[in-house]
């Protein structure tokens, strides 16, 4: 079709096209020199996100890190095939480090990094920070937000000295069993602006297959500049992730709420010191009123509101049913 005679050309002509991607197509759309931070905060980082992390303050560079995964195959070198494998996954891999605005905006790519134990999120972040490869750690300036997901924890430190403020959903602490109505309030606040990066790994991964599947060996060496060049791809041609329900009076009554207290948590406690955790149980199997009050399922409105969700805040009728009502056993 393109007249290509041998598999080299073909090879040739791929590198080719890469390097000149690189070097005239991707810095106008990807990195900090690519965004001016004026206008990154302007255009890109939504009033939601602002009024939820700055408080109505002067507004500040928002943006959200997080990693995805790139499967590769085992090596024949002894060194890579260690530092490649990932007990988590129990797959050999190398992790890109993806930095985006709330809206979507993919301001710069980091990595790639092997997968071991030495290279683990909080240790990729700071290494690019006190490198600066990318002036990154120029451009970000005292007072802005970087939101994280837990695998950054050993990293807060670090930024806070720098005088960004991190935020990160809170967890579970040895013994804890639950968090606590205030840790669970304050984590929906970064999640509600979090799930944009994952929802950006995702685009990215079903726009270009190539991503999702093992790379092939010969590739594996491209794997920063093919990701790169995808990204700005998507800079350059698609749309920005949009929230419908995600306004600033949303994000204020979230503030105003935030520490509220667990009121179903407070009754069933009073119920089950009442009348004791088997009549309670017992109770709550056979009289769904007692959970969702006087109809059996809540509606819908009542559920985005208290849940603060736009899409799937409505549990499946059979789901319930089955927690309600457990099978039979023989």
């Amino acid at each position: 079709m393109f007249g290509f005679t041998s598999r080299a050309s073909v090879s040739h002509a791929i590198a080719a096209v890469t390097v000149n991607l690189e070097y005239t197509f991707v810095p106008k759309h990807l990195g900090v020199n690519a965004h001016n931070r004026d206008d990154y905060i302007n255009q890109y980082v939504p009033e939601f996100a602002q009024t939820l992390f700055n408080n109505g303050n002067a507004k500040v560079a928002i943006v959200i890190i997080d990693g995805t995964y790139m499967y590769m195959p085992k090596s024949s070198n002894y060194r890579v095939l260690r530092q490649s494998f990932c007990l988590h996954k129990g797959r050999h891999l190398v992790k890109i480090i993806v930095l985006v605005s709330p809206s979507g905006r993919i301001l710069d790519v980091h990595g790639p990094y092997f997968s071991d134990s030495i290279n683990n999120d909080a240790a990729c972040l700071i290494d690019e920070l006190e490198n600066d490869r990318e002036n990154l750690k120029n451009w970000l300036q005292a007072g802005d937000v970087v939101v994280v997901d837990t695998g950054y924890r050993d990293s807060l430190e670090y930024l806070e000295e720098m005088g960004i403020i991190p935020k990160m959903p809170a967890y579970k602490q040895r013994g804890q069993k639950q968090l606590t109505e205030e840790e669970a309030n304050l984590t929906r606040l970064v999640t509600k602006v979090r799930w944009v990066v994952e929802a950006r790994n995702g685009h990215i991964k079903n726009i270009f297959p190539f991503f999702r599947d093992v790379l092939p060996v010969m590739h594996v060496k491209n794997i920063r500049s093919f990701f790169r060049i995808a990204c700005a791809l998507i800079n350059a041609f698609m749309c920005e992730i949009e929230s419908e329900d995600a306004t600033p009076e949303l994000a204020q009554w979230m503030l105003e709420h935030v520490y509220d207290s667990n009121i179903v948590k407070a009754k069933v406690e009073v119920e089950k010191s009442v009348s004791g955790e088997k009549a309670f149980l017992a109770k709550t199997r056979f009289c769904r009123k007692s959970i969702f009050g006087e109809k059996p399922y809540p509606a819908k409105n009542r559920i985005r509101r208290k849940t603060v969700s736009g899409e799937k805040s409505y549990p499946a009728k059979t789901r319930i049913r089955r927690k309600t009502y457990p099978a039979k056993t023989r």
